[in-house]
């Protein structure tokens, strides 16, 4: 009988998690038994960091698997604390939120805001990669949608596209986005943004040529 994909997931986060715990208290042990002179120390912190992201994996492997089935569409949070939370979540810090008061209390229909947030942060995160600059985070609303818009900075004659105020935009690349919910070099950030998006009934693409993303999410009370 076949093992269905969340049960998968499920254990192999359980398999990968045991080995890596014993791996990372072994070395966190040598590395306390060593100064930062040591010629082991780059060493055992470089296996340290590796050992982390494949524990990342594992985690994230058991979030799939909870978001293969999960429904999200009871509960709320206000656009801006999604935006602020998401900004904060980007690996490489690179997001800034650019939002005006009254689209700020806009509520977003989620059960899960971490998630949510999270989400929006491997997107942005995979925006800053492919254009080498910042982020700006902008949001419009409509009668029953917000939509949530990753405008580059670093676009050149790109205005951005939400309802706040921005600051000047810097020359650099215009090379187009490409959303790729498979790409490699993220973990599962991604392949875990896309169950959790889809959970949320969200509607994710690509503006103006490639210059933006925007992630369509409904209003809390909103009808589908």
């Amino acid at each position: 009988m076949r093992v269905e994909l969340p049960r998968l997931l499920s254990v192999l986060a359980h398999e990968l998690r045991g080995p890596l715990s014993v791996i990372q208290g072994y070395l966190r042990l040598m590395l306390n038994q060593r100064d930062s002179s040591h010629a082991d120390t780059p060493m055992i912190r470089a296996m340290l960091d590796a050992t982390g992201r494949l524990a990342a994996l594992g985690r994230q492997a058991s979030d799939v698997a909870i978001w293969t089935n999960h429904a999200a569409d009871a509960g709320a949070v206000d656009l801006a604390a999604l935006a602020d939370k998401t900004a904060r979540l980007v690996p490489s810090g690179s997001t800034s939120v650019h939002l005006d008061q009254d689209i700020g209390r806009e509520a977003v229909s989620t059960s899960d805001p971490d998630a949510l947030a999270a989400a929006l942060a491997a997107l942005a995160e995979l925006a800053a990669r492919d254009t080498g600059g910042r982020v700006e985070l902008s949001a419009r609303s409509a009668t029953d949608l917000v939509t949530v818009v990753l405008t580059p900075a670093d676009v050149p004659g790109l205005e951005p596209a939400g309802d706040g105020p921005h600051g000047a935009e810097t020359a650099a690349t215009s090379r187009p986005l490409t959303i790729a919910f498979d790409r490699g070099g993220f973990g599962l950030s991604l392949v875990l943004a896309s169950y959790v998006l889809d959970a949320h009934g969200a509607d994710v693409r690509t503006a103006d040529s490639g210059k933006r993303v925007e992630v369509q999410l409904q209003k809390a009370g909103g009808s589908r």
